[in-house]
């Protein structure tokens, strides 16, 4: 059964209730892949719900247990039953109510082979901490130009390939007065993807972003789905060997430790 956590385990013990909570997913932490990624969504409380309502309705009219883009985007595993419009047009309807009730996306990618470059301080000391870390840092933006004061609780994929590493961010984050109260950080939470619908979303925004760099380092075009995914509220960046150079470069004029250089829409020049 799907579920939406009302209350949140607090890791001392006890439980509160977040004012909005920050869904994130991973894709690419497999050897195979080139590039590594952690993206998701932040969720105002009562957004959420809302979202759980129209989210199962979906679900029950393709006859799904739950949302999952790969296996929707090549019509297997629990997709086999559907007919490729049928595919379509469920992807359709999750892509709408991602942007109709998530408050922020956040979408980090890293192209793995560049990461040698990251000068290693104890903050990024291995590829999914500094990917992790900048969806945390996106997380602190969007509080302070929306001007959010109330706490985030945060939830992962458990079982992940790289649930030991985000783990390990967010016990640093814990562990650390000033990020927690920049990342505004109240918990931190492992569930199934089945059991959370914004955990859905998150899975979505992911597949997307990386299928995208993708495409683009290959010379191929937008696909309109993920133009579509995008076109509200989504910060989208990709760290390659060009992008990390000019990161250096800032570091050297402005002594800034945030290798947090945009590049939201990459390739949306060309459409399919």
């Amino acid at each position: 059964m799907i579920v939406r956590l009302l209350d949140i385990v607090l890791p001392d013990g006890g439980f509160v209730e977040a004012l909005a909570e920050a869904y994130f997913d991973e894709s690419g932490t497999d050897e195979g892949n080139q590039f590594l990624c952690v993206a998701g969504y932040v969720f105002k409380k009562e957004n959420a719900l809302k979202l759980g309502i129209e989210w199962r309705k979906m679900l029950g009219k393709y006859d799904l247990p739950y949302f999952h883009m790969s296996e929707c985007a090549h019509r297997v595993g629990i997709y086999q039953h559907l007919t490729k419009d049928d595919c379509d047009n469920a992807a359709r309807e999750a892509i709408r109510l991602t942007k109709l009730y998530a408050s922020k996306g956040i979408a980090v990618s890293l192209d793995k082979q560049a990461y040698a470059l990251i000068p290693k301080d104890g903050l990024f000391d291995n590829p999914y901490a500094l990917v992790c870390g900048q969806v945390f840092f996106g997380v602190r933006d969007w509080a302070n130009e929306t001007g959010f004061n109330g706490d985030v609780a945060y939830f992962f994929e458990s079982g992940a390939n790289g649930f030991g590493n985000a783990n390990s961010a967010m016990h640093r984050m814990y562990n650390e007065p000033k990020l927690r109260s920049d990342f505004r950080w109240v918990s931190h939470t492992f569930i199934e993807k089945e059991r959370a619908i914004p955990l859905q979303c998150a899975d979505l925004l992911a597949w997307h972003w990386l299928t995208h760099n993708k495409r683009i380092q290959k010379g191929e075009k937008i696909r309109k789905d993920f133009k579509s995914l995008i076109e509200c509220r989504v910060d989208a960046h990709h760290y390659d060997k060009e992008t990390i150079g000019m990161w250096l470069r800032e570091l050297k004029n402005d002594g800034s430790k945030t290798p947090n250089v945009e590049i939201t829409g990459r390739g949306a020049e060309n459409e399919d």
